[in-house]
């Protein structure tokens, strides 16, 4: 997207951005965004304004989007630039303009920006579908970053959080299934989440999901052979030794 262009253009700009990036503003004359730094100080932005220029931000949400999918934290994004640029990588050019967007800053924009669009995209989907379901897990967060988290563990909490998403979308009537690990907050027979979305849709299927009704199985199993309960002994006691002892 050009911010500095006064070209006029027919594509559609998702509006949502105005609220996400506090530093846009919008012609609607010209349906044009600008950047409001770059307008008040009179500065041209020539990204967008030439094929490679747009060759080179594609090739930077890429990689953002590679590091992403492959847990690799953003603050790596300028190493792995300069890595691209030491195999030659023909995209990767050296802009003339001082702005080059290779920073962790920019990087977080981009993965804001690919973020919105899969979403986007996921939502389509959802309302083009006949009929989806959901499932519904527990997830851990790679990051080091400190986080102030608030959990809701009870099943009215989360059957709301869960209901107002899809109501909000007006897709409560598509939900057909429903899965999830089997925790009391979800399968309970009275008050538990799937339940209570079932009172919403009443076709509402109810599944405990497979791999976890495994796993009991198998630990159910485990607990009553001896020869298990004796290996899993000795693999604890060995990773124990070597966690407790510092070997140089």
């Amino acid at each position: 997207m050009d911010f500095s262009s006064e070209q006029e253009t027919n594509i559609e700009l998702p509006k949502n951005w105005l609220g996400l990036y506090s530093w846009l503003i919008y012609d609607a004359s010209k349906n044009l965004m600008f950047c409001s730094l770059c307008k008040s100080y009179n500065k041209q932005n020539k990204f967008g304004k030439e094929d490679k220029s747009q060759q080179y931000i594609g090739t930077l949400m890429k990689i953002v989007f590679w590091l992403a999918e492959n847990d690799v934290p953003l603050s790596k994004l300028s190493k792995v630039i300069q890595l691209c640029r030491a195999l030659e990588c023909p995209q990767l050019l050296l802009i003339s303009n001082h702005i080059t967007y290779e920073n962790h800053v920019s990087g977080h924009e981009m993965l804001s920006a690919i973020s919105n669009s899969i979403e986007e995209t996921i939502w389509k989907e959802l309302d083009e579908a006949t009929a989806f379901g959901i499932m519904i897990d527990k997830s851990t967060d790679i990051s080091c970053e400190p986080y102030l988290i608030i959990y809701d563990k009870d099943a009215k909490s989360i059957f709301e959080l869960i209901i107002g998403l899809f109501d909000n979308k007006g897709l409560t009537n598509k939900l057909m299934s429903f899965a999830s690990d089997g925790a009391s907050v979800m399968l309970e027979n009275l008050t538990g989440v799937a339940l209570r979305i079932k009172e919403r849709n009443k076709c509402l299927f109810i599944i405990h999901c497979i791999a976890h009704r495994l796993a009991l199985a198998c630990n159910s199993a485990e607990k009553q052979v001896p020869f298990c309960k004796h290996v899993e002994l000795i693999m604890k006691s060995v990773y124990n030794f070597f966690y407790n002892h510092v070997f140089f």
